[in-house]
């Protein structure tokens, strides 16, 4: 079956609004969530999205609601989506705390300047050459300024790489005295076998100083090496009257209840991880996300500029 189902949502208010997939053992129903008052919309209340007629599926399914999501349209308004990234290598951090004095690597590295504060610092055979910070210990942190043109949801993606086994650390990303987010670091086969993962942060616009604060020997002297880390803006700001589609593989965070993506890693688009499970489809040269899971979800955010009467629909297939 492949059918558009479409709900139609009137927002009383303009702003950030976290639009979320939530998909239940009852309903596979489509739910938005405004932020600014804690409310919840689903397409089957009555009193805030016209209910959209489904097919049911069967209760004792081993993977409830097992449809393939395809792309999620937001009709009305056109967007504004300026695909600001912004790139950071390790060791270009602004000021830093080290336990110990000197930079264990024994001599600076050729691969690029040097910034000192007694950080761990060493050339790489990464992709893209360049250097990596290492060895790092519990408390020890670098900082970076970054400077985002506007305020949103950005993913960030970071690039490490470690030879021990299991957990071996956790990077706290910090603004002020705030956690933004914690990321779990894994063994990755190798000092020099570096992986991308990624993790959401909520930023507002304008230079500002972000923390990177290790955790590293508390994991039993267990270590990784960060080579860099990369910030993607992905809240959509849609603007004035037209249309935009936002591709299912595009979410800024979900929960998946298997870690890992069921599927070979997709060659269509980019994977952003989270144990998403995507993979390529023939419509369009793209990708789906399938596989989903009683209480698995996925959150998009847009930042819309007025109040408006606003048409949702979502493509979806399932055998």
């Amino acid at each position: 079956m492949n059918d558009d189902l479409r709900c139609y949502v009137s927002l009383i208010k303009s702003g950030v609004f976290k639009m979320s997939c939530i998909i239940t053992r009852t309903d596979c129903g489509l739910l938005l969530h405004d932020k600014k008052n804690g409310s919840w919309w689903s397409t089957n209340n009555k009193k805030n999205i016209r209910t959209v007629k489904k097919k049911s599926l069967k209760s004792n399914s081993t993977r409830v609601c097992g449809f393939y999501l395809f792309v999620l349209f937001i009709l009305g308004f056109s967007v504004d989506l300026s695909a600001e990234v912004i790139h950071v290598e390790a060791e270009n951090y602004t000021n830093a705390y080290d336990t110990t004095s000197g930079n264990a690597s024994g001599s600076p590295p050729s691969n690029c300047a040097y910034k000192g504060y007694n950080v761990d610092v060493w050339n790489t055979t990464d992709v893209g050459g360049g250097c990596y910070v290492g060895a790092p210990d519990n408390g020890e942190w670098l900082d970076y300024t970054v400077n985002p043109s506007k305020a949103g949801k950005y993913r960030i993606q970071y690039r490490y790489a470690s030879g021990h086994e299991g957990e071996v650390g956790q990077i706290l990303f910090k603004k002020g005295g705030t956690t933004l987010a914690t990321s779990i670091l894994y063994g990755t086969g190798g000092w020099q076998n570096y992986i991308t993962t990624t993790t959401v942060l909520d930023l507002p616009a304008g230079s500002q100083t972000i923390r990177l604060q290790m955790a590293g020997n508390n994991y039993a002297n267990k270590w990784f090496n960060l080579n860099w880390f990369e910030l993607e803006l992905k809240t959509v700001y849609i603007t004035d009257a037209s249309s935009y589609r936002i591709q299912a593989e595009n979410y800024n965070n979900a929960y998946d209840t298997n870690p890992e993506n069921i599927f070979s890693n997709p060659t269509n688009c980019p994977y952003y991880y989270l144990g998403v499970d995507v993979t390529n489809t023939s419509v369009d040269n793209g990708c789906i996300i399938g596989y989903m899971a009683n209480g698995e979800w996925l959150e998009f955010s847009i930042h819309l500029a007025e109040a408006a009467n606003y048409t949702l629909t979502y493509r979806h297939a399932s055998g």
